[in-house]
């Protein structure tokens, strides 16, 4: 069988659907003979990429790798992409007798094949839907001058992005829903059939996140480590972390906030100052290359915070509880899929800044050890890469004997 990946995010990797197509390469079936369709983007806050052969080294396997254009935006990118994405799948279908495309929605990189009425085999995988971005944006209280620039076009282009989404999906024949709430949007809110949709989780490498890895990367900080990842943007509720944190520090005055991920820190660095936090209670660390890093920090941490606005299943809350730590997360989207309150991690209301900051509190003023053993457990039985490569090759051979 021959899969190719259209991949709008790749490697480095700068958000979930990155990390969700390089974690499903690494964990098929071998006899899956992968070929991967991508852009070249920088390593964020560099002037460097990765080469092809820094990209294949990653992979346990051998991958094809074609690199069809170059990213230098957050967002208009796409389109060129798309139009680029419409003369290779083709090419690719007929010059390597691709079986299977696996495409990612909302980026939509095969939009124009669909447009066209190709007759390609795709299944698309559904993260989460441009709409509900642009809601997470306008809920985030960022003001518009403010927001990354990706945030800006997603509020300004949303009607428009909403009426090419549903056009989209109706053309669309076989869906991967990364989680129940995302299929339950898919068939009430855009009527796609139940019949073309299959729910196969997010998931998470166990033996890369997990207890007790040696920290590389040394925070000059004794007091505990209060972890946040992920890329710096208006929907992950970064405003309401940093206005919990002089709450948490009238209590634990050492606490040490980290903020890992790609982006512009400036908006919420200056924010932090507005609020007189002192300096030795925060770092942003940027962008991590290395995956054994950012499994070190997760490790180390005391607890993980995802305040977030809108998401659908994120894979940076299943690293942290493979990781064993602590997470509180926003009861919203599928996030409650994951997390049982009070049992293997802790929900709360968004944008609720007085009972984050509680939460928080509570966790590092008491024994976690069972909510730590339980978040691993978790993720070992319902959310293993190794189950759900095996789940997803099933979903194409069933695709393929059409």
């Amino acid at each position: 069988m021959k899969v190719c990946f259209v991949a709008p995010e790749f490697l480095p990797i700068i958000g979930g659907v990155g990390t969700h197509i390089v974690e499903l390469i690494h964990h098929l079936p071998d006899d899956i003979d992968i070929h991967v369709l991508t852009l070249r983007r920088k390593i964020p806050n560099s002037d460097l990429y990765f080469t092809d052969d820094e990209i294949k080294k990653r992979f346990n396997r051998n991958i094809n790798l074609h690199v069809i254009t170059e990213a230098k935006d957050e967002f208009i990118y796409n389109a060129k992409f798309q139009l680029e994405c419409y003369k290779w799948i083709q090419k690719l279908y007929k010059d390597e007798q691709i079986d299977l495309f696996h495409s990612h929605f909302g980026h939509m990189p095969d939009l124009l094949v669909k447009l066209g009425g190709l007759d390609i085999p795709i299944v698309t995988t559904a993260h989460v839907t441009n709409a509900g971005l642009a809601g997470g944006i306008k809920e985030s209280g960022i003001r518009f001058k403010d927001l990354e620039t990706a945030g800006k076009y997603s509020i300004v282009l949303a009607p428009f992005l909403k009426y090419i989404e549903r056009i989209y999906l109706s053309k669309s024949k076989n869906i991967i829903a990364v989680s129940n709430w995302m299929r339950d949007i898919l068939i009430n809110n855009y009527g796609i059939d139940e019949k073309k949709i299959k729910t196969i989780p997010n998931g998470v490498d166990i033996e890369k996140y997990k207890p007790n890895i040696q920290n590389k990367i040394l925070i000059n900080n004794h007091g505990p480590m209060v972890l946040f990842t992920g890329r710096l943007t208006s929907t992950k509720g970064l405003n309401y972390l940093i206005k919990a944190i002089p709450q948490v520090l009238k209590t634990i005055k050492d606490a040490h906030f980290v903020f890992v991920g790609g982006g512009n820190p400036k908006p919420y660095l200056e924010y932090l100052e507005r609020l007189d936090i002192p300096k030795n209670n925060y770092t942003f660390i940027g962008y991590v290359k290395d995956e054994k890093d950012v499994a070190a920090l997760y490790s180390n941490a005391n607890i993980y915070v995802a305040p977030t606005l809108f998401e659908n299943l994120p894979i940076r809350i299943l690293e942290a509880m493979s990781s064993g730590i602590p997470v509180i997360a926003s009861n919203i989207c599928a996030i409650p899929e994951v997390i049982t309150d009070g049992v293997d991690g802790f929900l709360i209301p968004p944008k609720d800044v007085e009972t984050l900051a509680q939460k928080i509190l509570y966790v590092l003023q008491n024994d976690m050890k069972q909510i730590r053993k339980n978040a691993r457990e978790t993720v070992i039985n319902k959310f293993n890469w190794n189950k759900i490569g095996e789940e997803t090759s099933l979903f194409y051979q069933q695709i393929i004997s059409k």
